[in-house]
């Protein structure tokens, strides 16, 4: 894949999250994965997948607030690590 498309998956570190992430990353996505806590499961997946990884506290109003602001997010992303093109968040 020449100019791979970018996942945002949240909760990133561990279940259903790390399978998604691990999925796309093995089917050609640049992945950016989400976690709170789990950070040695977090490195894991960056060192055996190549997954970026972000610490975000998603329970905490503001830092959620940040995170949703998707104008913002973009902005963010596009600067560090390209264009977004595709999200999931193993909670919907």
């Amino acid at each position: 894949m020449s100019n791979p498309k970018t996942a945002l998956v949240t909760g990133g570190s561990r279940g259903i999250g790390r399978a998604i992430a691990e999925h796309l990353a093995d089917s050609g996505w640049k992945v950016v994965a989400t976690y709170n806590t789990g950070i040695e499961e977090a490195n894991h997946l960056k060192r055996t997948h190549g997954v970026e990884i972000r610490q975000v506290d998603l329970s905490r109003r503001d830092t959620l607030l940040d995170f949703t602001n998707q104008k913002a997010l973009c902005q963010e992303s596009e600067h560090v690590i390209g264009n977004i093109r595709h999200c999931r968040n193993k909670r919907t």
